[in-house]
């Protein structure tokens, strides 16, 4: 019997979040380089799958959420990004916009920390938001699913 050897020395969070990244470039890159995101997702899945039955894991309604959320936080980040290299004039916010995405997408990983109990000071990802207060994304978008909701 083959035994599987960890290839990531990640954390089960980074790892959906990987994964979650890469799916986005083999549906939106090129169909040349769709094998190379397709080998990553099949390494990807096998180390979290190795990792789920290793520590039992049950993944709850929560847990799924949060991973479905933290998708579409990647997403709306590689669409941001796009933008940018589309409408240069609006560059400073669209810049501020992806900040902000990236500061609610830190704060689904550091949800998803706690939820694979492996939250941690050295794990924890910072989160930032634009000072100005023109987009108050964590209360709107995060507070739910801080608060432990788990519809």
């Amino acid at each position: 019997m083959n035994e599987y050897v960890r290839k990531y020395n990640l954390t089960l969070s980074d790892l959906c979040d990987r994964l979650t990244i890469d799916q986005i470039k083999e549906v939106l890159l090129p169909v040349s380089t769709r094998d190379t995101y397709r080998d990553s997702l099949g390494a990807l899945s096998s180390e979290i799958e190795m990792i789920l039955n290793e520590r039992e894991v049950v993944a709850s309604g929560r847990t799924l959420r949060l991973i479905s959320f933290l998708a579409q936080l990647n997403l709306h980040s590689w669409r941001s990004k796009d933008q940018l290299d589309q409408n240069p004039d609006n560059y400073y916010e669209t810049v501020r916009y992806g900040a902000d995405l990236n500061g609610v997408r830190n704060g689904v990983l550091n949800l998803l920390q706690e939820e694979f109990g492996e939250a941690s000071p050295s794990h924890r990802k910072a989160s930032f938001f634009s000072p100005d207060g023109d987009r108050d994304f964590r209360p709107r978008m995060l507070g739910e699913l801080e608060r432990g909701a788990s519809s």
